[in-house]
């Protein structure tokens, strides 16, 4: 386990208790850390991106939680498919 993955975890726990606004900062961490690593467009970002959508959407950022999920959904459309649950919950926290 990488460092990205132990804040992501740590980020999900913030945000089952409501913490969104420090969820989020560890989100953004963790989505740097990914890009470094992995590059920009790869699943493996991708699979900060959309928890990092929700927490917008949960703290009232409703622009900037369309726009992360707008482009984890453009990741996992390139590299799984239109059909694929991942792109349709993309789709979905886009609308």
């Amino acid at each position: 386990t990488d460092l990205s993955d132990t804040l992501l975890g740590l980020a999900t726990g913030l945000q089952a208790e409501a913490k969104s606004e420090q969820a989020i900062s560890l989100y953004q961490a963790a989505l740097q850390m990914r890009e470094k690593q992995y590059g920009k467009d790869t699943p493996e970002v991708a699979a900060v991106l959309v928890p990092l959508a929700y927490a917008y959407w949960l703290s009232g950022d409703a622009i900037s939680s369309r726009q992360t999920a707008q482009r984890a959904e453009k990741i996992w459309f390139t590299a799984l498919g239109n059909k694929h649950p991942l792109v349709q919950l993309c789709t979905k926290l886009t609308q």
